[in-house]
């Protein structure tokens, strides 16, 4: 099994006092300390239980986490952190979903999301999240930042 975890930030917890909501109201899926991959518009139902097994629940669908974060960010976020395979059933049901509209990130991975190519997607979000040994960036739009 991979010891590779894909980190999700969920925007869930009451902006008035920080406590866990019953929605989400954004998603980010961090792809490296510079690149953020940032959903908005779903406010969705979401719930989370901290017993094992641990899961998320988001809509209508359950994922299995293996760590969780509160308040990365600011108190409105919490941080959970899932296998691969588990993260590519997440981004494929989002994008089937609709109601969640890309908000910034990486143009490849804005032009997959927007194709609906959950493996792509995938891809990107993989190499952004373990370069190469190498050190360089993996994509072209990486080297807007240096």
């Amino acid at each position: 099994m991979s010891d590779r975890l894909y980190p999700v930030h969920i925007c869930c917890n009451d902006p008035d006092n920080g406590n866990m909501g019953r929605h989400a109201y954004g998603i980010v899926l961090k792809f490296s300390v510079w690149h953020d991959f940032e959903l908005g518009g779903g406010d969705c139902t979401f719930s989370h239980v901290e017993k094992k097994p641990r899961t998320i629940r988001l809509g209508r669908h359950e994922y299995p986490y293996q760590r969780m974060a509160s308040w990365v960010g600011n108190w409105c976020w919490n941080a959970y952190y899932l296998r691969p395979v588990i993260a590519a059933k997440l981004v494929g049901n989002l994008m089937r979903d609709g109601r969640w509209q890309n908000e910034g990130g990486l143009v490849e991975a804005c032009e997959a999301w927007e194709r609906q190519d959950v493996f792509g997607f995938m891809k990107i979000w993989s190499d952004e999240l373990f370069p190469k040994p190498d050190g360089g960036p993996v994509l072209a739009s990486a080297t807007d930042d240096l």
